[in-house]
Parts: C-alpha cells; sequence; structure tokens
C-alpha cells in the first residue's frame, strides 16, 4: 500500500523560504505588516507545495484570537535603539503582529531618550510589570553590574551590549543580503517565549548566538 505524502505545514513553508511559521502565517492571512513581496512569495510557495489551509485549525484559531481579546495578555517590551523613524515604524509593525499571534501585548520603549543606560531600562520594565523584551540593536555602555538583569528575560536581535551575556540572533554577513526583519524579530520572539514560558530570568551568563542566513 502506497502512503499518500503528507499535506505541507507553515512550518515546512517557512523552512523552505527562509522565514519563521508566523512570518508564513501572516503573510497567508494578508497581514498588511508583512511586505506585499513576501506576502507574494509566501502565496506563491504554499501554492507550489499543495498547502491547504486545516478548516478545523482555522476554527479553534480564530477563537483563541476572540477569546484572547477578552483575556488578559502578558505583556513584553520591544527597546529600540536608533536608527530612522521609518525603519523603527516597520520594526514595531512587524513584531507587534509576531507578538500578538503568540499571544503578547507589545509595550515599545526608545533607548535612545536622554539619560537612559541598562540599568534605568531594567527599572522601568520592573515598574510597570513586564519581565521579558527585545533589545533590537541597542547601543549601549556596560551595565555597572549583573544585578540589573534580575527577575527580566530578555533576548537580542544584533550584539548584546557590552560586557552582557543575553542570547541573540543576527543575519550571517557571510550571507550578504539585506538583512531581514521578519525572521530575525520572528526567532527572537521564539528564544524569548522559550525563555518565558520555563522561567528563565535574570540569566545574564546564557550567551548563545542564532545566526540566519
Amino acid at each position: 500500500m502506497i502512503k499518500a505524502a503528507e499535506a505541507p505545514s507553515l512550518r515546512d513553508i517557512a523552512h523552505v523560504l527562509g522565514v519563521t511559521p508566523t512570518t508564513v502565517s501572516l503573510a497567508l492571512r494578508g497581514s498588511p505588516r508583512i511586505s506585499s513581496r513576501t506576502r507574494n512569495k509566501v502565496k506563491q510557495t504554499a501554492e507550489d507545495m499543495g498547502y491547504r489551509p486545516n478548516a478545523e485549525l482555522s476554527r479553534v484559531m480564530s477563537h483563541l484570537k476572540t477569546r484572547r481579546g477578552r483575556d488578559i495578555r502578558p505583556v513584553i517590551a520591544l527597546v529600540t535603539g536608533g536608527g530612522s523613524r521609518a525603519a523603527a515604524a516597520s520594526v514595531r509593525g512587524v513584531f507587534q503582529d509576531i507578538a500578538e499571534t503568540a499571544g503578547y501585548t507589545v509595550d515599545v520603549l526608545d533607548f535612545t531618550q536622554a539619560g537612559m543606560n541598562l540599568e534605568r531600562l531594567a527599572g522601568i520594565l520592573t515598574a510597570r510589570g513586564i519581565r521579558g523584551g527585545i533589545l533590537y540593536r541597542l547601543e549601549a555602555e556596560a551595565p555597572r553590574t549583573r544585578e540589573w538583569l534580575k527577575g527580566l528575560a530578555l533576548c537580542c536581535v544584533g550584539a548584546p551590549p557590552p560586557g552582557v551575556k543575553l542570547p541573540s540572533c543576527d543575519w550571517e554577513e557571510s550571507a550578504g543580503g539585506t538583512c531581514p526583519e521578519e525572521p530575525l524579530l520572528g526567532a527572537a520572539m521564539d528564544m524569548l517565549d522559550l525563555a518565558i514560558q520555563h522561567n528563565r530570568y535574570g540569566e545574564a551568563g546564557h550567551g548563545m548566538t542564532l545566526r540566519l542566513h
């Protein structure tokens, strides 16, 4: 008996394109947060691979989305470290969609404001009851003490601040091309979500680096 090939999943499509499953899901739903070029590429690849949405799964996800809208969602931070306003807005938009799909609400903080440093950032997050966040390409001085990280789960996009060991992800320079926001932010969200789910707070010594290419 010949076994029928399994239908491709979002993860299969993501693997082929080198993006995250979240990016594929958002693109197939026509999210404006994903560039039209990426949306078209995802949809074409999904069609070529014979992808068909799971009607039952779609119904369940729709129910969960409605339910989440009524529930209090945990808040995570996106801390941006510079660049143009347009670039920062693009990063915020992409990450908000990724985080909301994962079940989180996003609070955006600007690290470039006067007087900001890692210790002050930690104080702001703690005061707001935020226990996790993404540090997006920060240019920061080394902290005076490792205690600033206590009670926080943080991941970096780009190199961590000097003297700080945090899980991070970045684009492999040898791969060339433009650094893609969606897979980088998606990978960082996966790392952060894992840390939060397993209560890995204040682990300054955890310095794993994931490089996408």
